[in-house]
């Protein structure tokens, strides 16, 4: 779960931008393709999108949950359809 911090906190373009570069990378790694779990894949892109977006202060703390659900319901929301 994000911290209490993070709670809230509107993403920014940046984010927003830095987390569709991280998508993008894992979604074309052709090594382990789509054989990885929706949480597994979820947990390699928010560790991902942690290294584009590193040097930001405060340090950004978003986790895998709050990527996925950015990534699902605001970037890219015909995927639950």
């Amino acid at each position: 779960m994000a911290s209490s911090a993070m709670k809230g906190r509107a993403w920014t373009r940046k984010e927003d931008e830095a987390l569709c570069k991280a998508y993008r990378w894992i979604s074309e790694d052709s090594v382990r393709g789509i054989s990885q779990t929706s949480e597994g894949v979820w947990t390699r892109v928010s560790k991902k999108y942690l290294e584009f977006y590193e040097d930001t202060i405060p340090p950004n703390t978003r986790n895998h949950e709050s990527c996925s659900s950015r990534w699902k319901k605001h970037l890219h929301p015909s995927l639950n359809k």
